[in-house]
């Protein structure tokens, strides 16, 4: 991905096709759980947000889990 100006990106494609294989996989359940994945950002710390947002430039969907009634 390429930066449209400002500042540059906090995830590059490497740390997004890795964060999206751990979801396609059900190794990684939710976005919370993949800001935990050790990312190597200039040791920052990555909200949730900046991945949701991430996920969501990329294209995919979210969606809130089911309750389940039993």
């Amino acid at each position: 991905m390429v930066s449209s100006g400002g500042y540059p990106r906090k995830l590059t494609t490497t740390n997004i096709t890795f964060a999206k294989y751990g979801i396609w996989t059900r190794k990684i359940t939710n976005v919370v759980c993949a800001t935990k994945v050790p990312f190597s950002v200039n040791n920052q710390n990555i909200i949730s947000q900046i991945v949701r947002n991430t996920f969501k430039a990329t294209g995919m969907i979210v969606v809130a889990k089911q309750k389940s009634f039993s």
